[in-house]
């Protein structure tokens, strides 16, 4: 590696596990990383984060500027210990979670057991390097980071409807809106060329769930009642995160917390079109946490 900035193109391809990235040298001083898009593309204006959480199918674009380091330095990406969340060792509304149907391990008596015996030998919310590298050359870098980045215009919410999902746990399997997938059934209808917000309400005793639509990207406009580790990186009044801003098709809602959204159904295909909405924890969309989306 050479002293200019770098732009990173994450992906969390994991079938399941949420990373806290973020930067450091090798003495364990943290390294701000400016993020410049998400799932969407670029954002607006780009932002300095510390870090950023990343759930499977999110992608985060980003720059690190190593201008200032010296060579032979070293930098890590890690993801940073947390607390991955798994509060359905608290019970649930629907009766007792089978571990073993869920692609966890079977629940011991020590929720702290489960978050360790989650993930094997790596359990999420772990700390752990990721990315090593080196500074091997010292160039001059007269790179600047662009004041904006594109132009995306805020979803027209005039005449949206409201629509309630409610994530959630009963009879041995993830539900969205109490109901599982089935072949064939398009439970959520929208109309073609409407616009509708989705507020997206996950239950205290549950587990963080990447929700992602089929088809169309959507504006994150809040999040309610975060955690307080997720409501410590809000950039705004509306709860949201650095990582929440432009476009997104991904989005992670924890337990306790509400995300509401916002989509715009236009579409330029003749003809009934047919999409899914899903958690994108592969354990628990195949095991039915997905539901069809008929646009008429």
């Amino acid at each position: 590696m050479s002293t200019r900035i770098y732009r990173f193109r994450l992906l969390n391809a994991s079938n399941a596990r949420t990373y806290r990235l973020g930067w450091r040298t090798a003495a364990g001083k943290a390294v701000p990383f400016t993020l410049i898009g998400n799932d969407g593309g670029l954002l607006p204006e780009p932002r300095i984060c510390a870090e950023a959480f990343l759930a499977s199918a999110e992608r985060l674009d980003l720059l690190l500027d190593l201008t200032d380091l010296a060579v032979g330095d070293t930098l890590f990406l890690d993801t940073r210990a947390f607390d991955p969340m798994h509060m359905e060792m608290g019970g649930s509304s629907g009766g007792a979670i089978d571990h073993a149907a869920m692609g966890h391990a079977a629940a011991p008596p020590d929720p702290h057991a489960e978050h360790a015996a989650h993930g094997g030998a790596f359990p999420e919310g772990g700390a752990r390097a990721i990315l090593q590298m080196r500074v091997r050359e010292k160039i001059a870098s007269i790179a600047k980071v662009p004041e904006r980045l594109s132009s995306v215009a805020p979803i027209d919410l005039s005449h949206a409807i409201e629509r309630p999902l409610r994530l959630g746990f009963a009879k041995g399997r993830w539900r969205i809106n109490d109901r599982v997938f089935a072949m064939g059934e398009t439970p959520i209808e929208v109309a073609r060329n409407s616009v509708e917000t989705w507020l997206i309400r996950n239950y205290f005793n549950s587990m963080p769930h990447a929700m992602h639509l089929h088809g169309f990207n959507f504006e994150v406009l809040e999040r309610q009642t975060s955690p307080d580790p997720i409501a410590a990186l809000k950039v705004d009044d509306r709860g949201r995160l650095a990582t929440d801003l432009g476009r997104k098709d991904t989005v992670l809602v924890w337990p306790g917390e509400s995300v509401k959204i916002a989509l715009d159904f236009t579409c330029p295909f003749p003809g009934e079109q047919t999409y899914v909405f899903h958690c994108h924890n592969l354990e628990h969309e195949d095991a039915g946490m997905m539901l069809g989306v008929k646009l008429a």
